[in-house]
């Protein structure tokens, strides 16, 4: 007798599933295969064991010889998930697979694609409600697309929702949420603010011009301050009065990266004093000390990589902002257009308001592209 289950989301949260696997095998429900979100099980006797779901972004044997001399086997594979089992006690299993990153990374395509979405339904819905605070007249028309777009952006929001929360509870797991920053203790800190030596500046929007940023910090340190942390949100940065140094500052910007990314750096010299991550983007900013007459350190050798990195900071931040200067532009023509047609009178608050808006959305997207052309006019006169 075949039992089948239909679970669409399964895949947003993998140590649930697992869990549920297990749950039903223990019910006498034995797994025997995996289609388009439908899980089949034959009957059998109940029997207690252990599942791991896992994801390969490569060909490849999921199975190595130890995991197979410790139990494990698969169970079956779709698509490029496969299903491992193991019959033995939880206590007796000495050798688990490893998770690596194939779901995570599935998991952020995903969550930036459902991000995306959920933005810009949220402008959207911010514009119709001051439009409506506006005292202009709002028509609803019976549609029957009106349960396809709620059942689109329930699932818009939710899976954006589940993958967030999942993805930092994986990577927590793998440790990719390590504090790599380095810097002194609290206790130090505190001294420092009781004598008056720790002087604090703000720094909005940099990421918008790294560079730049780059420059100012390197400036500071001629100057004899040194850079003792950054605030947590990136923007509010701390230094001591000490010494004049010679230091190269870089700002390296990624969508994702793992522990590596900073062993690496900090095997050649490379200090990490911040990392920010959130949903779309990862900043990291490091320092390496120099000498007089020693040529300035880079981050990376391949001046292709740097042109790459700036390339990157200015499609992600555009992608970002010009669907909301869309948006905006959008509700500002929608507003002359009602102002035209019904003779009514202009209301001059959301057009306000719209126009403020392309202007900080759109001088942030020039100034990423900015950055990019002053990187490549740069590797150009090298």
């Amino acid at each position: 007798m075949t039992k089948k289950v239909f679970r669409p989301f399964w895949s947003y949260d993998v140590e649930a599933t697992e869990k549920w696997l297990s749950a039903m095998a223990a019910k006498g429900h034995n797994l025997q295969s995996l289609m388009k979100g439908s899980f089949f099980f034959t009957a059998g006797n109940p029997q207690h064991v252990t599942y791991f779901i896992g994801y390969r972004k490569a060909a490849g044997d999921p199975l190595s010889a130890s995991l197979q001399n410790d139990g494990w086997f698969d169970v079956m594979s779709h698509s490029k998930w496969y299903i491992l089992v193991n019959a033995n006690h939880v206590e007796q299993i000495k050798t688990y697979p490893l998770r690596d990153d194939g779901i995570l990374s599935r998991n952020r395509t995903i969550m930036y694609i459902t991000g995306f979405f959920a933005i810009t339904h949220f402008f959207m819905f911010f514009v119709l409600n001051l439009l409506r605070f506006e005292d202009l007249t709002t028509i609803f028309v019976p549609s029957p697309f009106w349960a396809v777009h709620i059942l689109f952006y329930s699932w818009v929001y939710y899976s954006f929702i589940k993958l967030y929360l999942t993805n930092k509870r994986l990577e927590q797991k793998s440790g990719e949420k390590e504090n790599f920053s380095d810097h002194q203790s609290s206790d130090v800190e505190e001294a420092y603010q009781r004598h008056g030596g720790l002087i604090k500046k703000v720094k909005l929007g940099w990421m918008y011009a790294p560079d730049k940023l780059e420059r100012w910090l390197e400036q500071m340190e001629e100057q004899g301050y040194n850079l003792y942390r950054v605030g947590w949100s990136g923007t509010v940065f701390y230094f001591v009065k000490g010494k004049q140094r010679l230091v190269k500052y870089c700002t390296d910007f990624h969508n994702k990266t793992d522990d590596s990314y900073f062993h690496i750096h900090r095997d050649v010299g490379w200090k990490v004093v911040f990392t920010r991550y959130s949903v779309f983007e990862q900043w990291t900013i490091l320092f390496r000390e120099y000498q007089k007459g020693e040529d300035k350190p880079e981050l990376y050798s391949d001046t292709s990589d740097l042109l790459q990195n700036a390339r990157r900071v200015a499609v992600t931040y555009s992608a970002i902002f010009v669907p909301m200067i869309i948006l905006y532009g959008a509700s500002i023509a929608l507003q002359f257009n009602t102002m035209l047609t019904y003779d009514t009178t202009m209301r001059t608050t959301p057009i306000i308001l719209f126009g403020m808006s392309i202007l900080i959305f759109g001088s942030m997207t020039i100034r990423t592209w900015l950055y990019y052309r002053r990187v490549r006019n740069r590797l150009r006169e090298k």
